[in-house]
């Protein structure tokens, strides 16, 4: 009776301590591991370099990216396109 009680008293906080163990699994799994995140594009890398790149460079915020757009740059940080 006394195990039945407990869980009675302490059933959210089990809960949660479940949850927090999951998420702990789940964030260790897929942040900390050492293959590449997955994406739909390979330009990914590309625009993580040259925000990289701007960056050293002293441009804080990002706005000009120097080598894309064929050598003549282009505001990649500043505007997107949606298409």
């Amino acid at each position: 009776m006394k195990i039945k009680a407990f869980f009675k008293k302490y059933y959210f906080q089990i809960i949660l301590t479940l949850i927090f163990f999951g998420s702990i699994f789940i964030i260790h799994y897929y942040f900390f591991n050492n293959t590449y995140f997955g994406v739909h594009d390979f330009t990914v890398g590309a625009r993580l370099f040259e925000q990289h790149q701007t960056i050293l460079d002293g441009q804080f915020p990002p706005r000009w990216a120097k080598d894309l757009g064929f050598g003549y740059g282009m505001p990649l940080f500043q505007f997107y396109a949606p298409l």
